[in-house]
């Protein structure tokens, strides 16, 4: 069973990061006792940030609603577009 509470060092071997990449991640750390050993990683916020990184199956970087959105941003253009020519044509 893991700790709730984790050392920088379990907590980057929790996520599979480099000491580097967990630092310069911005999960906060929550602090259990005075000084820097005091500081430790919840394993909710570990997992809250691994579930807001994007999907491998999204080869863009972009998550689903993403997508989605700039799919409907290009619809709307080219809408746009055709409204445009009827106007010229008339």
């Amino acid at each position: 069973m893991t700790p709730k509470l984790l050392g920088e060092r379990a907590a980057a071997d929790y996520l599979g990061v480099g000491l580097d990449k967990l630092r310069a991640s911005g999960i906060a750390r929550r602090r259990v006792y005075p000084g820097q050993k005091g500081l430790k990683y919840y394993t909710k916020d570990l997992d809250d940030w691994l579930d807001a990184l994007p999907k491998e199956s999204d080869k863009e970087g972009e998550n689903v609603s993403q997508k989605t959105d700039w799919l409907a941003k290009l619809d709307a253009a080219h809408q746009d577009q055709g409204r445009q020519g009827l106007h010229q044509q008339g």
